[in-house]
């Protein structure tokens, strides 16, 4: 488990502080989902761990991000490459999810390094 979060803190190093790198991190070992709160609590405690300057903004960021890269949002305007979050259970529950193969996918077509395995 160590070694997935080491490489996961190398991503978000290579990253410049990416807010996509921090929502794979908080939402990796949560197949289940996180609720939204949970989500950008985690966030926010990591980037601030790593110095990443926060503003008053930060939640209204991390839900931009959030829907950016799932395809259940009405302002996702990517491509299935970019679909790598999900609402678990169904919009409109609170409940934040990643699927972690399309995360990886995502990351190596982004030009970082993915070298660790999906936890089965």
């Amino acid at each position: 488990m160590d070694d997935i979060f080491s490489h996961l803190d190398a991503q978000v190093e290579r990253l410049g502080g990416s807010w996509t790198a921090y929502l794979v991190r908080a939402l990796w070992n949560h197949p289940d989902g996180l609720s939204r709160h949970q989500v950008v609590d985690a966030v926010l405690e990591d980037a601030l761990a790593r110095g990443m300057p926060t503003r008053r903004s930060f939640r209204d960021i991390i839900q931009a991000t959030f829907q950016q890269h799932n395809s259940g949002s009405e302002v996702f305007r990517g491509s299935a490459h970019d679909d790598i979050f999900q609402f678990v259970g169904g919009k409109g529950r609170g409940i934040w999810g990643l699927h972690r193969a399309k995360a990886l996918a995502w990351m190596a077509a982004n030009g970082r390094t993915c070298d660790f395995k999906i936890a089965e």
